[in-house]
Formats: structure tokens, C-alpha cells, sequence
């Protein structure tokens, strides 16, 4: 799908193991179209997980270049990449650089960049990792046709 990431922040009480009921909140990211299809699929995506009321207390649109998933078991938690890509400016001559964001699943910071370095190392331009910081978001939801 060529939609659009949507980070959403859902709200519900979950009973803890000491049997107390505590409100607590989670990020998800979402592939869709607009705002109202991210919130309808993101519901309908945790409805099966969540039990009782939950609700999508935030929802922003964000913007990846790339999303490196992974089936490592090992890997559990999701990781945001800024790259500094360079470029050459064909009528200056001059270097031009820019950043775009990345999201990748690791176990760790370590092996996040390694992914990003083997994945995009192969089919995108010179970049360098500038920083790679630990999301909150808990899973992503692809599109599915």
C-alpha cells in the first residue's frame, strides 16, 4: 500500500499481576490512507488483544523513508534511524545533504544499526547513521489486501 504512517497512542485499563486496575497507554503505527481509515483499522487490529473499553487518545501522521521489519523472535522492540544522506548538486558541483527517518525492529541499539547498514547499505546512496533512539511503539500494523 502507498499510504501513510500513522503513529496512534491507545488508552485502556489493564489489571496488573498484583490484581490492581491501571490505566496505561500504547503506541502502535498504522499503514492507511487517511486519519479516520488509521483509527478504524487500528481499532479493529487491537479489539482482539485489548479487552474492555480502549481509545485512541492521539493520532499523527509520521514519516518513514524506510521500515526494516524483522521475524527474529529476538527482536522485539522498534527503533527510530536518522540518515544524513549526501548528495551531489549537478549544477553547483556541491554537496547537498539531508536527513530522512527510518524505522527499524531490533533487539538493541547496536543491532539496529547493523540492520539499517545491511538493508539500505545495498540500494540507497551514501548515508551515515547520524542517531538511533528506542520508539515506544509497540507494533506495526501493514496493510493487508
Amino acid at each position: 500500500m502507498n499510504g501513510e504512517w500513522f503513529e496512534a497512542k491507545i488508552e485502556y485499563e489493564k489489571e496488573q499481576d498484583n490484581g490492581l486496575v491501571k490505566k496505561v497507554s500504547e503506541n502502535f503505527l498504522v499503514d492507511a490512507l487517511t486519519y479516520s481509515e488509521a483509527e478504524g483499522r487500528i481499532i479493529n487490529e487491537l479489539r482482539s488483544y485489548i479487552r474492555g473499553v480502549f481509545e485512541v487518545a492521539d493520532l499523527k501522521k509520521v514519516r518513514y523513508a524506510e521500515l526494516i521489519d524483522s521475524d527474529n523472535e529476538k527482536d522485539d522492540r522498534w527503533f527510530r534511524g536518522k540518515l544524513i544522506i549526501a548528495t551531489l548538486d549537478e549544477k553547483t558541483a556541491k554537496e547537498k545533504k539531508s536527513s530522512v527517518q527510518v524505522l527499524v525492529k531490533a533487539h538493541d541499539i547496536r543491532s539496529a544499526i547493523i540492520r539499517i547498514e545491511q538493508v539500505l547499505g545495498k540500494e540507497m546512496m551514501d548515508f551515515t547513521v547520524a542517531s538511533v533512539t528506542e520508539t515506544p511503539i509497540m507494533d506495526v500494523y501493514k496493510f493487508k489486501a
